[in-house]
């Protein structure tokens, strides 16, 4: 008999069928350990995105932005060792298409080898990160540099914070360190960690290198990032060590 549904769809039933086993194998004490760590991380990376934006908008104005950041990316320009087309390579590390497809193939591995949680950790390390980027441009309307190639890159989003600077903190710290806690060897994990910091300063650095964001747009997207992934790890972690009694 000809199958109706596509292989795509049958394949999402699968991990489906995996996620569920994993999820009624967790201990009671882990999920909910698990959920109240994730809300108070939201809470938290909410408090720090919005204490962000209320002393830019005080120091600098909704269109402002500080002297030095003026003269960093004039003097980027023309002394940066990466050129116009290499910061566009650079930054593709941090592009949504690249992070969903990322987010979705790790999160189904994830959810396929019955880690329930550590899959939808996965997917909310994006889907967390997307929304307080996007709320950050709803709430603070600061320009996007013209000064690197007379703005020809920048988009047409507010600067800040910068959506692939946190974004691809969250999610590849989230992931290079299961895979540095996986690890056994000592060389490996030198790898991952230069790795991480490799994504975690270059997609940045392409992006100012484009000159579609301000210095200050990378440094909140690095701290907004950053407290989301504290509480990412700390919810995994707590709930390993209720899983394990």
């Amino acid at each position: 008999m000809k199958r109706s549904s596509w292989a795509v769809v049958e394949l999402a039933h699968v991990v489906a069928g995996h996620f569920e086993r994993g999820w009624s194998a967790l201990p009671l004490q882990a999920r909910k350990a698990w959920a109240r760590t994730m809300l108070v991380g939201t809470a938290a990376t909410f408090a720090a995105l919005f204490a962000l934006v209320l002393y830019g908008k005080s120091r600098i104005g909704l269109e402002g932005r500080f002297g030095w950041e003026v003269d960093l990316l004039r003097w980027i320009e023309t002394h940066s060792p990466i050129g116009f087309s290499g910061a566009v390579w650079f930054q593709t590390f941090g592009t949504d298409i690249t992070l969903v497809l990322i987010v979705l193939t790790a999160a189904s591995i994830a959810m396929w080898q019955e880690k329930p949680l550590l899959g939808l950790t996965i997917l909310l390390s994006m889907v967390l990160m997307d929304a307080a980027v996007r709320i950050g441009w709803l709430s603070w309307a600061r320009i996007r540099p013209d000064i690197i190639a007379d703005g020809i890159a920048r988009p047409s989003e507010h600067s800040f914070p910068s959506g692939h600077t946190a974004k691809t903190l969250a999610v590849y710290g989230l992931l290079i360190a299961q895979w540095f806690r996986a690890s056994h060897h000592v060389l490996e994990k030198t790898l991952a960690v230069l790795i991480a910091l490799v994504i975690a300063v270059g997609t940045p650095y392409g992006r100012v290198r484009m000159g579609v964001h301000w210095p200050t747009d990378v440094i909140g997207g690095w701290l907004i990032g950053g407290v989301w992934l504290f509480f990412m790890l700390q919810a995994l972690a707590l709930a390993d060590r209720r899983s394990r009694g």
